[in-house]
């Protein structure tokens, strides 16, 4: 921002009705023209000059067309009717941005190759995440169409909300993240009443303080996994998957040789935190899913906790919460917690 600056001297000030004995350092703008300052960050002109509508299909490189990815993504359009394609080159290191896609309504044009859906897409380095590390994004609003966000690691949790993601999406009818990682922050991922796609996401080894993919009001995560793949891995400070009024499924199509996820946390796999939440995982091509959690928690094959250590947690009448778990000889145990 500008300044300003008094300092005593023996004249009046600029106008007749001001009353004190001062000069005024206004950076040479009258005081009659202190709108002429500069403001800074106050206003970001790229959000400003955002176009109403677009018919063509943008291709736009960070660095080389706008030298970061927020002002990239201020380039959309507010109703684009063809594809955006923003690329991040190998070696960018955005690591300092926290990036915002603002409100966006996608039109109905297609994309080349892959069906109309994919209208916004952030791509990175694919094959090596690390290779375009990004502080956060948040994606606010886009509605119309599939946003994509491939190949970029994510560094921190994002300073716009009190839920500390390193990648959300508010109110977004259909986003995807593909092909990323994390290198550090509080929390992985979150739908915050957003349908949400994850493929091959690497939420690292205790880089993660808190959960790894959370769902908030209303938010559906679709956790997918397909042929040879790389599966959702990593292991979280808290848990692996949080359900607040949202459903999680995890999905993997047994035509092809796969793996499931092998995404786990600290404190468990899954915390309920309505009852208005639900966790599926499904084979696509199998009779019956593994297992399913709505509401009253029903399974028809076995259930695995993978962590030694580790059980089910519940409550006695009197609300003490005890964990049941086995020993090495398979004597069933009970730790109160």
């Amino acid at each position: 921002m500008g300044s300003a600056s008094a300092t005593q001297s023996d004249k009046d000030g600029t106008q007749p009705w001001y009353d004190w004995d001062t000069d005024v350092d206004a950076d040479g703008n009258a005081l009659t023209n202190l709108r002429a300052l500069d403001t800074g960050d106050l206003e970001n002109a790229a959000y400003h000059d955002r176009s109403q509508w677009s018919t063509e299909t943008l291709t736009i490189e960070v660095g080389t067309d706008f030298p970061s990815l927020q002002e990239a993504v201020y380039a959309i359009p507010f109703v684009p009717y063809e594809s955006v394609e923003i690329t991040i080159p190998r070696g960018t290191d955005l690591s300092d941005e926290d990036v915002v896609v603002p409100q966006t309504v996608l039109g109905a044009g297609t994309v080349s190759g892959r069906g109309y859906e994919h209208k916004i897409r952030i791509t990175g380095d694919q094959s090596n995440p690390s290779n375009c590390p990004v502080g956060s994004i948040v994606v606010a609003g886009v509605n119309g169409g599939i946003i994509s966000v491939d190949g970029v690691e994510f560094q921190r949790a994002n300073p716009y909300s009190d839920d500390d993601n390193g990648f959300a999406a508010f109110y977004t009818n259909q986003a995807r993240v593909h092909n990323c990682a994390f290198a550090g922050g509080v929390n992985g991922i979150m739908s915050y009443g957003s349908n949400l796609e994850i493929h091959q996401v690497d939420f690292g080894n205790g880089v993660l303080e808190g959960d790894g993919i959370t769902v908030k009001h209303f938010g559906f995560v679709n956790e997918q996994r397909a042929g040879s793949e790389p599966p959702t891995s990593g292991t979280v400070g808290g848990h692996a998957y949080v359900a607040t009024n949202g459903w999680i499924a995890t999905v993997r199509d047994t035509n092809v040789p796969s793996v499931p996820s092998t995404l786990s946390g600290e404190d468990g796999l899954i915390d309920y935190g309505t009852t208005r939440s639900g966790f599926v995982t499904a084979e696509l091509a199998g009779s019956e899913s593994l297992m399913r959690f709505l509401g009253s928690y029903q399974w028809s094959g076995d259930v695995h906790q993978v962590k030694p250590g580790k059980g089910f947690v519940t409550h006695s009448p009197d609300g003490t919460k005890y964990r049941i778990r086995v020993d090495n000889d398979g004597n069933v145990v009970t730790d109160q917690l």
